[in-house]
């Protein structure tokens, strides 16, 4: 402890010798005052110019599975009109995630439930999908949904891990 209160105390004298240095002497400190901000932002720019790449990176991903994934429920897998019931459903579960895409998902879906009615292919239960993710996305576009998601999930992220912690 005792040594750290000494760095710091080190730290503090040499901080006051340098101001005290940049107010006596401007002619040679504003120079390299400016060379040290130039080299502060240009690390800043890297930093923000790297974090924009991996934001828009994973927006394209998203983007490419949200548009597989309407594919394989308007067109079908491989684009033939054979209906794989199953993947079409994994597909509308999986629609769920998509935030950004909510108010298109919910139109997508509401069309392709009166298409799915009017089709021999489809059952009761392939039909509750459709409903209940509608429904899901309606709950979580509202506040109050929104709010109770979060409080579920951070109930939820802490006892995955508390069961993590527990195994080990």
């Amino acid at each position: 402890m005792l040594i750290i209160v000494h760095l710091y105390c080190l730290e503090m004298s040499m901080l006051v010798e340098l101001w005290q240095w940049i107010q006596t002497s401007p002619a040679q400190s504003i120079p390299i005052l400016s060379a040290g901000l130039g080299l502060v932002a240009g690390g800043v720019w890297t930093v923000l110019t790297f974090f924009h790449k991996i934001y828009s990176d994973r927006e394209q991903r998203l983007f490419e599975r949200y548009r597989l994934l309407s594919k394989e429920i308007t067109v079908g897998r491989d684009g033939d009109d054979l209906p794989y019931i199953a993947y079409q459903l994994d597909a509308i579960y999986e629609l769920r995630f998509f935030r950004k895409y909510y108010p298109r998902t919910i139109w997508m879906l509401k069309g392709l439930r009166g298409r799915w009615e009017n089709s021999t292919n489809y059952d009761k239960s392939n039909l509750a999908e459709i409903d209940d993710t509608i429904s899901y996305i309606a709950h979580r576009k509202n506040l109050g949904g929104s709010i109770l998601f979060c409080i579920f999930n951070f109930f939820w992220w802490f006892k995955m891990k508390s069961t993590i912690l527990n195994d080990k």
